[in-house]
């Protein structure tokens, strides 16, 4: 009996097999079923995605395109573009255009300035490594920023890895395109434009051109032996710099072009620190004796005898300057100090250097007057500028005023920072006297706003939680602010762009249509153009889609688009055409006439 009912458990029998069957076959058309759902109600790969923080893709309405990975982490952001121009084709002042890739369109100010961010394309991962392109043409290229950078400039190109490796490829000039690089422990090489190679390895041996202010430097086992060449002249030193010998280089062998052109011979030597003693044709005679204690030096033999400066000094108990009518004083230097000219009523004190600092007065200091007494008060006038402080840094003011322009500067460190500009009467841009050219705040770290010339006037950028501590750093916002910004918002008159933490907030405006999306979970866009208005909505990923309009016949069910909202690409509508006397505007470039 027992054997049976065990049989009768292991076998299920015919009619359980082909029920289990069964069930297999309807999960399998229903697992397919779904899968076709999914695939028909996907959203095309050229419409909006809003899946943040995970993936977004969306389009921006001045024409351009932005993918962000793991909330901005990642970032693919392209600038807008043309067409390519077809053959024969010639822009609006008649100018023959070659085919071509698509051209990138670049917004520029009327006085020929570019608006970098309108026209940047960027691929990033964020913080680690970056690669920007501008719309002036230039490119950059960072890893584990700030220690790596490199830069392109026209035919110029800079990078350096701190504290590793620093290059830099010069283009043509006088002497052609040079190339010089150095390389931690002390390895320098230069190539000149003929393909000439110099290089040094310190303190070994080195031979180099045109490095630091010198035309050549060479040297054997640094300090052993030194040479230098610069301006026309040599020294040389043994052991340096104890023992050094300074004579002007035949006329042959001179290759700097500026002493070709006005030559100055220099002669000199040294026992240092005993005695040395230099002098250079009708500019100065130099000696010291027990470096650093006993200086005399005449200065400025260039001009006439009474307007030479004449320097002598004990260090650090005394030192007395007279140039003309002016004469100073320096006692236990560079703590206290005395100077004045009757010409012109100049008078400086230095009571110590540089905590207590008074000056007035002066014929050739453009009547700049000074009173320090650090940190507790600051006040400076002079070269357009006025600048006051109280308990510095923390408390500050300063205005600037400039020929076309006047910036007031306010700081109350580190919660409130702010800088205003306004055009001045003679303004050639066209804006009238007292109107806002740019205007920048900071309520650190709450709060910032920032206005720029932008395509439509002035672009407002307001931000929560600008915690970027420093005044202003594009580096540092473009590598960090996507991890901590709260909101950012963007406004260029019809153009209008707002994005939260991590992009789980998006908005982008202009004057034809509004979108907006909460990621994933609801996304709304009005449309309001000559066809028409209407409203679609998404909710649930783009599972569920549907049109309002004004019209009975447009209004209804929209098919899904996983995982939403799937609205299509819109460029922007074009401006309406502005007279050139309109300041500050961006025009953007002529569409291309086939």
């Amino acid at each position: 009996m027992r054997f049976m009912q065990a049989a009768s458990r292991q076998d299920p029998g015919p009619s359980r097999a082909s029920g289990t069957g069964a069930r297999r076959i309807v999960r399998g058309l229903a697992l397919g079923a779904l899968l076709g759902a999914c695939l028909v109600s996907c959203a095309a790969l050229d419409s909006d995605w809003h899946l943040a923080p995970i993936y977004s893709s969306q389009h921006r309405f001045d024409g351009g395109h932005t993918t962000e990975f793991a909330g901005g982490a990642v970032l693919f952001e392209d600038p807008p573009t043309v067409a390519a121009p077809a053959a024969g084709a010639k822009d609006a002042s008649g100018k023959l255009l070659e085919p071509g890739e698509p051209r990138v369109r670049t917004a520029r100010l009327i006085n020929g300035e570019l608006d970098e961010r309108f026209g940047r394309k960027s691929r990033a991962l964020r913080p680690l490594v970056a690669e920007r392109w501008h719309a002036d043409g230039d490119r950059t290229f960072e890893w584990l920023p700030p220690l790596g950078r490199t830069t392109w400039r026209g035919e110029e190109l800079s990078s350096y890895f701190f504290p590793v490796y620093s290059a830099r490829l010069t283009p043509e000039n006088t002497k052609g395109r040079t190339f010089q690089m150095i390389v931690l422990p002390g390895f320098l090489w230069t190539q000149e434009a003929d393909g000439t190679n110099h290089a040094a390895w310190l303190p070994f041996y080195g031979d180099l051109r045109d490095f630091l202010t010198f035309t050549r430097i060479q040297f054997v086992l640094f300090p052993l032996y030194l040479r230098t060449e610069r301006a026309g002249n040599r020294t040389d030193s043994l052991l340096f710099p104890v023992l050094g010998y300074t004579r002007p280089l035949p006329e042959e062998e001179v290759t700097d072009p500026i002493a070709q052109l006005e030559r100055r011979e220099s002669h000199g030597w040294r026992i240092w620190p005993l005695y040395g003693h230099s002098r250079r044709e009708n500019s100065y005679d130099r000696r010291f004796a027990l470096w650093p204690i006993l200086h005399w030096q005449d200065n400025h033999l260039e001009r006439p005898e009474e307007n030479h400066e004449k320097l002598r000094g004990v260090w650090p108990l005394f030192t007395s300057t007279h140039m003309g009518t002016y004469e100073g004083y320096t006692f236990l230097w560079p703590f206290f100090g005395w100077g004045r000219d009757p010409r012109g009523g100049f008078w400086a004190l230095d009571a110590p250097w540089p905590l207590v600092r008074f000056q007035r007065g002066g014929a050739n200091t453009g009547d700049v007057s000074r009173s320090r007494v650090w940190p507790l008060f600051s006040h400076m006038r002079g070269d357009n500028l006025e600048a006051w402080s109280v308990i510095w840094p923390f408390v500050q003011w300063r205005t600037e005023s400039y020929v076309q322009s006047t910036r007031d500067s306010r700081y109350l460190l580190p919660f409130w920072r702010a800088r205003h500009s306004v055009a001045t009467a003679s303004h050639r841009g066209g804006a009238a006297e007292g109107e806002t050219l740019s205007r920048w705040r900071k309520l650190w770290p709450l709060w910032s706003e920032e206005l720029e010339p932008g395509r439509h006037g002035l672009r407002r950028t307001t931000t929560l939680l600008p915690l970027n501590p420093l005044f202003e750093a594009d580096f540092i916002d473009f590598h960090w602010a996507w991890a901590w910004q709260l909101y950012r918002e963007v406004e260029d008159g019809p153009i209008k762009r707002e994005r939260a933490w991590l992009g789980l907030w998006t908005r982008e405006r202009n004057a034809a249509e509004d979108r907006r999306s909460l990621s994933g979970l609801w996304s709304k866009r009005v449309v309001d153009g000559p066809g028409g208005s209407y409203r679609e909505t998404s909710l649930l990923f783009g599972l569920l889609r549907w049109r309002s309009s004004d019209a009975d016949d447009d209004s209804g069910m929209l098919r899904p688009a996983f995982p939403g909202p799937g609205w299509p690409a819109l460029e922007q509508p074009k401006p309406a055409p502005k007279p050139l006397s309109t300041p500050m505007v961006f025009p953007l470039a002529p569409e291309v006439e086939a």
